[in-house]
């Protein structure tokens, strides 16, 4: 007996309607927040980082090692401006970079 199949989507169309969710709700799940974290980051970046929380408008992200966490700052301007356009102004005002342990995408 054949099962349905999903189809995976692209992360393109996939990003706005987490973006909505996101926006909608005061406080978004650690989960939520690294998904917008890796649309921002970009595939490369995130396969070395992870992000942990965002409270306050703070967002911290655990990276993996000291030379992500250089490449990372130096991008920080326009990983702002990614974030801010994906969670609202008002929603993130500073980019944390700390060393910690990185998930795996399956968490």
């Amino acid at each position: 007996m054949a099962s349905a199949q999903r189809r995976a989507q692209p992360l393109a169309e996939l990003l706005p309607s987490l973006i909505k969710d996101l926006k909608k709700t005061s406080q978004p799940t650690r989960e939520s927040i690294d998904r917008v974290w890796r649309g921002a980051a970009g595939k490369e970046a995130a396969e070395h980082s992870w992000a942990t929380q965002l409270s306050r408008g703070k967002l911290v992200v655990d990276v993996e090692n000291s030379g992500w966490m250089y490449l990372l700052n130096l991008k920080r301007p326009q990983l702002m401006e990614r974030l801010k356009k994906s969670l609202g102004v008002d929603k993130i005002k500073e980019l944390v970079f700390r060393m910690g342990e990185v998930r795996d995408a399956k968490g």
